[in-house]
């Protein structure tokens, strides 16, 4: 989610929970690229873990909640980027970048489907989605080094590996 023309749509949709809610405690807060997080619990701190929303090459932010019993808990919002989409390259299409169309270059009708793997790990490897997880590895370490627990939810555009 991102707050276009200075708009903070976090601050939006919890008024809208709370003015829902009988107890009225949700809680949500814009830290930067394109992902956000809504809590039932206070949050604490907050930090960048990956952001390369300039380049719409995704992010990755982390939210310290302040949990019942004085517990705090990481949880990390991502959102990796959906344009290097190497899946698709095997099925025919493009994944992403320049655009979602059929390749069909002998315009036969018939999808070309990518065969070459060194090709479409390349592809892949330009997602930046490596560096992210890298990123994310490393914040997660010096979390459960601090006695942190650590939460990574998102969309990671990312195939399963039955795929």
């Amino acid at each position: 989610m991102r707050n276009y023309h200075g708009e903070d749509c976090h601050a939006k949709i919890v008024a809208a929970l709370n003015a829902l809610s009988p107890e009225g405690v949700f809680y949500g807060q814009y830290v930067g690229g394109d992902v956000g997080l809504v809590s039932r619990f206070p949050i604490a701190s907050t930090v960048a873990v990956f952001d390369d929303t300039k380049t719409d090459s995704g992010s990755m932010m982390a939210y310290r909640l302040s949990c019942p019993g004085g517990r705090e808990v990481t949880v990390c919002s991502a959102h990796l980027d959906y344009k290097h989409y190497a899946l698709n390259l095997v099925r025919g299409y493009h994944g992403g970048e320049p655009d979602w169309k059929v390749i069909d270059d002998d315009h036969d009708g018939v999808p070309d489907r990518g065969t070459d793997a060194v090709a479409i790990l390349q592809y892949n490897r330009e997602s930046r989605r490596g560096a992210a997880i890298d990123a994310f590895i490393a914040f997660a370490q010096a979390e459960r080094t601090a006695g942190h627990a650590v939460v990574l939810a998102g969309d990671f555009n990312e195939a399963s590996h039955l795929d």
